[in-house]
């Protein structure tokens, strides 16, 4: 019986990442694959997600498991009625309505209800199993299961299921597998049917016992969440927008970041976190040092690079968030406090940013937010009773950016006339300064900071010239010297 949990968790996070790509697949041909039409739909899923996790928090908070159990399995099969999954044929947006809105009304029309319950049911079966095995059960182990069958069905699904099945055959195979899960989620219900509200084990691996013995635990929950999210979809959308528009690539950032959960929730620590803080500086310094070269490096590395430092970033984040969960007794309100910062993440991408920035800002800005969130409260704390410390963390690095920024543009120093070229050499003294702060991710995030701020105010007109009139100025440049000599 124990394995029932295991395996039900594990196909309801499968059947959700495998409905997400098949749904974006159908709207296709109605909308095109533009980076926007996918960060709109996970923007949808999260949110979704947010209120699956809301409802299974509730039913875990004010109903008795046997009740639980009940109201779960009718509306497992309420939602079986509006399968299978499928778009009107005759459907298409208005011309005059925003296509965010219009696929957020079809996808909770198609689709929403399923969703909803499917998102739900993983909170709902780690406490069931939590309460049938009581202080014997890690419930957390069953995190990573889900995150297994989310990350298997989502890489599943271009290699081996898009291609080989029709659209209407894939509707149809996952409403069979809803089924079966339907029938597993019943089996577990039964094993959980006659269990009591015995004591919880703890967390074994929750060294940092203020995390949730504090009133800002939540806050810290929904922080460490917000930036792996909004961080994945602003990669999705700068590698697609100013590198290359290859629609596979919407996958691989969100793939990355299911296995960044997968190896922080392991019951066994895979990575130890000491490595994963110790890479995140460079992490850090890596991504900003490719934004602001952007045009500089080839296209297949400047990918690589980017999902690397994504991949860092999202896993020094997830495995503290890991490393701050609490006993079982707050699973649900753990896990609500999760997918409120992902779906947060999500919002802020898809619907904020777009009217806040021209450009996509968001990216660089989120990689800051994670060097102030990684900021101990010691250190900021230091900034601001300490003037000279606070002065020599912000100003210095700014004069010296300015500085250095100003000669590698205005001096010429027998240096290469490109201006991508001089950008990338006038990062160095900041890149510089901030791996002297990678100790301290909050003064990190300042001279990142002011790198950002810095950098497009002196950089100037391309400096680059036509060979003839290089040549023809070089020659002039000779004859006024000869004429001076003589």
């Amino acid at each position: 019986m124990p394995f029932l949990f295991p395996v039900a968790v594990f196909l309801s996070a499968a059947l959700l990442f495998l409905v997400e790509p098949m749904f974006a697949r159908m709207l296709l041909p109605k909308l095109g694959g533009a980076a926007a039409v996918w960060n709109t739909c996970v923007a949808l899923y999260q949110a979704l997600l947010l209120a699956g996790y809301a409802y299974a928090h509730v039913l875990a908070r004010r109903l008795t498991v046997r009740t639980q159990i009940v109201v779960h399995l009718a509306v497992l099969c309420a939602a079986a009625l509006v399968l299978p999954v499928g778009i009107d044929p005759a459907w298409a947006p208005a011309a005059t309505e925003n296509p965010s809105l219009a696929v957020g009304r079809l996808l909770l029309r198609s689709l929403g209800l399923p969703f909803f319950v499917l998102s739900a049911s993983g909170p709902l079966l780690q406490q069931w199993f939590a309460r049938r095995y009581g202080a014997a059960s890690n419930p957390y182990r069953l995190y990573a299961a889900s995150n297994g069958g989310s990350l298997l069905a989502l890489l599943a699904y271009p290699v081996a299921i898009e291609p080989t099945l029709r659209l209407r055959e894939q509707s149809l195979w996952w409403a069979a597998g809803y089924v079966t899960l339907l029938i597993t989620v019943l089996l577990c219900g039964g094993a959980a049917w006659n269990s009591v509200a015995g004591g919880f084990r703890a967390s074994p691996i929750d060294s940092e016992k203020d995390a949730h013995d504090s009133a800002a635990a939540p806050l810290r929950w929904l922080a460490l969440a917000f930036v792996p999210s909004s961080l994945m979809l602003s990669v999705t959308t700068f590698i697609s927008t100013d590198i290359a528009a290859v629609p596979l690539l919407w996958v691989v950032p969100l793939a990355l970041y299911l296995l960044t959960l997968i190896v922080a929730f392991a019951d066994r620590q895979i990575i130890p976190r000491r490595t994963t803080d110790a890479l995140f500086a460079p992490a850090v310094i890596g991504i900003i040092t490719l934004i602001l070269t952007e045009r500089i490096i080839p296209v297949r590395y400047a990918i690589v690079a980017h999902l690397i430092g994504f991949l860092l970033v999202a896993l020094a984040c997830h495995m503290r968030l890991a490393a701050r969960r609490p006993d079982a007794g707050r699973l649900t309100e753990y896990y609500l406090w999760i997918a409120a910062g992902g779906a947060l993440g999500g919002l802020f991408n898809t619907f904020a940013a777009p009217v806040l920035f021209v450009t996509p800002i968001e990216y660089p800005l989120v990689v800051i937010a994670a060097c102030v969130l990684f900021g101990d409260g010691l250190t900021w704390r230091r900034l601001t009773r300490e003037p000279r410390l606070a002065y020599a963390a912000t100003v210095l690095p700014a004069l010296v950016l300015i500085v250095a920024m100003q000669l590698i543009f205005r001096v010429d120093w027998n240096l290469p006339e490109s201006t991508r070229v001089r950008s990338a050499l006038a990062a160095l003294p900041a890149l510089a300064l901030a791996l002297v702060f990678r100790k301290s991710p909050l003064r990190l995030g300042i001279a990142v900071a002011l790198l950002l701020i810095v950098a497009p105010r002196v950089r100037i007109e391309d400096r680059v010239m036509d060979g003839s009139l290089r040549r023809r100025l070089g020659i002039l440049r000779g004859r006024m010297l000869a004429k001076a000599i003589r």
